[in-house]
């Protein structure tokens, strides 16, 4: 069992996320490591079944938020959020480290018009987890319902900075988004949003309030059971997933408790293989209980902000801050 870790630091210790190694990413749990498309020539490409990676087993997953409510919309900003996001799919994923995109529900896109319309080519073949097939009509209805109701539009794709004008379907497997002026850097909030079935969410009288209980998505995962008790939420392996061979592990079992102290030792005693949680000395209660295996590094997608109280003096000098940004080893940080 192999166990990392990146921290952010705070004024008394550090906030931690320890993850296995062998996971990589999230999003491994279903395309695998090598799934990194970038030329023109693969959109579209499935990646292929891994034969060095096993397949079975649970993944158990301990965090410090307190009672989970069992609300798996999308669009609600959740703790559960690491379990909508493997339920629902976006059209592509944006890597923030190198701008690299991979398709996702979408398999092409272009920009056309002088950069006035976008042209998504979508996926065919896929299949929501209740049979019917997905279309390029899910991906407008979804950006169309978040027009509807701006309280789901957490991205602000139809803010009055954005020049969105409108999202329509041509066909099964097309969507145009329209603009009023050229805005090329809508497409990563575009990319990232997570895709609604129509069938299903064109009959909920309030989305803004709909915990949507039993979701239905295109995603490697499926819900499986919500234990209030327990406070547990567990997902299951996705048997008619869209890429053939994935996912790779059977199971991930989500609990929550208000301690942090209780995340600490259970991580500690191997009883979970990825949490959250707060270590006041990382290095000697972390890192030393077992150097081979308990790693940490600083979050390389994450922003790392040293605060200054700018109304106590020294920190009052525009030149003193300053001079502390300069000694700063950013390589370090």
């Amino acid at each position: 069992e192999v166990l990392s870790m990146n921290f952010v630091s705070t004024k008394h210790g550090f906030r931690i996320w320890l993850i296995p190694i062998i996971l990589l990413l999230v999003a491994s749990f279903a395309f695998g490591a090598e799934m990194n498309v970038t030329a023109q020539s693969t959109w579209g490409y499935l990646p292929p079944t891994n034969p060095s990676f096993k397949y079975g087993g649970t993944l158990r997953y301990m965090g410090g938020w307190g009672p989970l409510t069992k609300n798996f919309s999308p669009f609600a900003p959740s703790t559960l959020g690491i379990i909508t996001y493997q339920i629902y799919e976006t059209l592509f994923y944006d890597n923030p480290l190198n701008g690299d995109i991979t398709p996702v529900l979408g398999t092409s896109y272009k920009w056309e018009d002088s950069n006035l319309k976008l042209v998504v080519t979508t996926r065919q073949g896929v299949k929501w987890s209740d049979g019917v097939p997905f279309t390029a009509k899910d991906v407008a209805f979804t950006f169309n319902l978040i027009k509807q109701y701006p309280a789901l539009d957490s991205n602000g794709i139809w803010s009055s900075i954005s020049e969105l004008q409108s999202v329509q379907a041509s066909g099964d497997n097309t969507v145009i988004f329209t603009f009023s002026k050229p805005n090329t850097p809508m497409f990563m909030y575009i990319s990232n949003q997570l895709i609604i079935p129509e069938h299903i969410w064109s009959t909920v009288k309030d989305p803004v309030t709909w915990n949507n209980p039993d979701p239905i998505g295109t995603g490697p995962f499926l819900f499986d059971s919500f234990n209030s008790n327990l406070n547990e939420v567990v997902i299951k392996k996705n048997p008619n997933y869209w890429i053939p061979g994935r996912p790779y592990i059977d199971k991930i079992e989500v609990y929550s408790t208000d301690s942090f102290n209780y995340v600490e030792s259970s991580l500690l005693a191997h009883k979970f293989d990825w949490g959250f949680t707060y270590v006041p000395d990382v290095q000697k209660i972390w890192a030393d209980r077992d150097p081979s295996n308990n790693k940490y590094w600083w979050p390389v997608v994450s922003t790392n902000i040293l605060l200054i109280n700018t109304q106590e003096y020294p920190f009052s000098i525009p030149e003193f801050r300053q001079a502390i940004a300069m000694a700063i080893n950013k390589e370090q940080c």
